[in-house]
């Protein structure tokens, strides 16, 4: 699937307007039209002890990965005029799992097309798509989770350190399938395909060799 990386600016993310999702002084509910929750924690909240934190993260989340690609994703979703710049940086296959994967190039074509995130339009889209109205959810609520004070600068930060962490997660495992694929080769005398592995195995150590020193 071929993914359009021309993606604008939301109509509230110009100088001077919330970036994203501030919550509404009538209602409660977050500043994304027709998303029907309103925040989930707030600044005077207390935090959740360290250990039952990662407790929780851990009975979530069968990997580091998938938090990671879900932490980036409810980012996107919550502050998405930095779409443009994580499509651009980051290819899906670098999320895990069909479903994130498949939820972030659905993202990045819905907002190409529309310019804003409607909740309910967008999920409507989704289930249109196959599915993907329940990640959505989640990713809502982890984005006011986790995300609820930060800033939209902070937020391209955050991302960034998400990214790197996903390149590396998304190089190792390339490298473990190609070291597999090389071995079964080699061990059947076939030579077919060996060369285009062995570059290709060169090529990501030396990419993560350079994620790991910048």
């Amino acid at each position: 699937l071929c993914i359009p990386r021309r993606v604008r600016r939301t109509p509230w993310s110009s100088p001077g307007t919330p970036t994203a999702w501030t919550p509404c002084a009538a209602s409660g509910s977050p500043r994304w039209p027709g998303c029907p929750w309103g925040p989930t924690r707030n600044a005077s909240a207390p935090a959740a002890p360290a250990a039952q934190s990662e407790a929780s993260e851990r009975s979530e989340y069968r990997t580091r990965e998938d938090r990671l690609s879900e932490l980036l994703l409810a980012l996107a979703v919550r502050f998405p005029e930095h779409l443009g710049y994580i499509s651009a940086n980051l290819e899906p296959e670098y999320l895990s799992g069909n479903e994130r994967s498949g939820f972030y190039k659905n993202l990045i074509i819905y907002y190409n097309k529309t310019d804003l995130l409607d909740y309910q339009a967008f999920r409507a889209y989704l289930e249109g798509q196959g599915g993907g109205g329940k990640l959505l959810d989640r990713l809502v609520l982890l984005g006011e989770k986790d995300f609820y004070d930060i800033e939209s600068v902070q937020a391209r930060s955050e991302a960034i350190k998400i990214m790197v962490e996903l390149k590396k997660f998304g190089c190792q495992r390339r490298i473990g399938q190609i070291e597999k694929e090389i071995a079964a080769a080699e061990s059947a005398g076939r030579d077919d395909g060996l060369k285009a592995l062995m570059l290709e195995l060169k090529d990501l150590t030396a990419q993560l060799r350079k994620i790991n020193s910048d």
